[in-house]
């Protein structure tokens, strides 16, 4: 093979392995990330949403999990998250409902503790990570490009544009039989 398509094997071999790792990479330091700006829901002030936690692992076979959130951030209901240490992150209109409509409360937790059950947690983030690693494999094959006539540039971009449709796709194919199995 000539130079030029050295140069793109190369760099697609080398690139790889390292998005591979990027990806993983990203997953656990979102998961990290988020995790540090959470603040455990005080028990001692909401002993509905406590019995409701407990009584939401059982039913599902689970160990219960720390229930945290941010003020400052709330989010609408609850989600599943935590690679190493599991926590479900519940908002301010979930804790206020544990009072108010307990049954809903109930089932939003149990289906929580369904992902971590199915231990989807790894995955789903690697997933979402899979698109911010997309963005950086196609690095390469810019630097690749330089030099190639324009027709070799529209199809290796149409290339790329099908590759990412493919990952969005799957993506999304993923995300919704996860949900589908929670």
């Amino acid at each position: 093979c000539d130079a030029a398509q050295r140069n793109r094997v190369e760099w697609t071999l080398a690139w790889a392995p390292a998005v591979l790792a990027l990806g993983a990479a990203l997953a656990f330091l979102a998961s990290w990330y988020r995790r540090r700006s959470l603040q455990p829901v005080p028990a001692d002030r909401l002993p509905a949403l406590r019995e409701l936690n407990l009584a939401a692992a059982r039913a599902v076979g689970a160990m219960p999990v720390p229930l945290l959130w941010n003020q400052a951030r709330p989010i609408v209901a609850a989600r599943a998250d935590g690679l190493l240490r599991p926590y479900v992150e519940v908002g301010p209109s979930l804790i206020a409902a544990s009072v108010s409509n307990p049954r809903h409360v109930s089932a939003v937790l149990r289906h929580e503790y369904a992902h971590h059950r199915a231990r989807d947690i790894a995955p789903t983030r690697f997933v979402v990570a899979s698109v911010w690693a997309l963005g950086v494999a196609s690095l390469p094959l810019v630097v690749t490009l330089r030099d190639d006539p324009v027709e070799g540039v529209v199809k290796a971009i149409g290339r790329l544009l099908l590759l990412a449709s493919l990952v969005l796709l799957a993506r999304l194919s993923i995300l919704r039989a996860r949900e589908y199995d929670a």
